[in-house]
C-alpha cells in the first residue's frame, strides 16, 4: 500500500474511485468516439493490476482468477486477509484459553501467555491485566495449588506483576524438592507449609509497615 501512494494510484484501488466513461459522444446522431481519460486509466489501472499480481503467491493468485481490474483484485485481497486475521484472533484466543504450562519452564509459560496477549491487542482485542492473571494461573499444574491459594485468598487485587513474581519464586522453592518424591524439601519439611509461612510472614510485615504510616 506505501509503494501505491507513493506512486499516487491509490484512487485505483479505492471504494470511491470514479472510473471514465470509455465513449464520448458531443451529439446523439454522432459515432462514439473513445475517451482519452479512460485510455489513460486503463493503462494505469492494468499496470497497478499487473505489479499487484506479480507480488502475490500462488495461493492468493488461485482468488483473483477472472479479475480484471486492480480495485477487484484489491477487494478480493481485502476478504482473503479479513478471513485469515478473524482464524488467526480466533486461534490465538483458543490458544489462551487451553495453553498449560505443563514441562515448561515459568518463564517461558508466562512469556506465552504475554505474547498470545500482545497479539490480540495489537489487533484491538486487548486482555486486561486480571484476565491475564486469570489465564496463568488457569493453566497451571496442581503442584502450584499453594502459591494459587494463596493468590486467590487474597482481600485486595495483586497486579499482574505481583502474580508473575509470585510463581518465578515459588518454582525456584519447587527446583529444591527431592527428585524421589517430588514432595518435600531436603530438610524433609513441606514445600506447602513453607510457602504459606513465608507468604504469611510477608503479609503481616506488609500490614505492619502500612499500619505505621498511616
Amino acid at each position: 500500500l506505501t509503494a501505491i501512494r507513493g506512486y499516487g494510484l491509490q484512487t485505483y484501488i479505492s471504494k470511491e474511485q470514479r472510473k471514465p466513461e470509455q465513449w464520448l459522444r458531443s451529439d446523439p446522431q454522432d459515432e462514439p468516439t473513445i475517451n482519452p481519460e479512460f485510455l489513460f486509466w486503463m493503462r494505469q489501472d492494468q499496470i497497478l493490476a499487473s505489479w499487484i499480481l506479480s507480488s502475490l503467491s500462488e495461493s492468493l493468485l488461485v482468488t483473483t482468477v477472472g479479475l480484471t481490474t486492480s480495485r477487484e483484485i484489491w477487494e478480493s485481497l481485502e476478504v482473503s486477509f479479513s478471513s485469515q486475521s478473524k482464524a488467526k484472533i480466533l486461534q490465538l484466543k483458543l490458544k489462551l484459553q487451553t495453553l498449560k504450562k505443563g514441562s515448561l519452564s515459568m518463564r517461558d509459560y508466562l512469556n506465552q501467555v504475554k505474547a498470545c496477549c500482545n497479539t490480540l491487542a495489537a489487533a484491538e482485542l486487548p486482555i486486561n491485566k486480571e484476565e491475564q492473571a486469570m489465564h496463568i494461573l488457569a493453566g497451571l499444574g496442581q503442584e502450584y495449588n499453594p502459591v494459587m491459594v494463596s493468590i486467590m485468598s487474597k482481600t485486595y487485587s495483586l497486579m499482574l506483576r505481583d502474580v508473575q513474581s509470585l510463581l518465578l519464586s515459588f518454582e525456584t522453592r519447587l527446583e529444591t524438592f527431592t527428585p524421589e518424591g517430588g514432595q518435600y524439601n531436603t530438610d524433609g519439611s513441606s514445600p506447602s507449609i513453607n510457602f504459606a509461612a513465608h507468604t504469611s510472614q510477608n503479609e503481616r510485615g506488609n500490614y505492619s509497615n502500612r499500619g505505621r504510616g498511616n
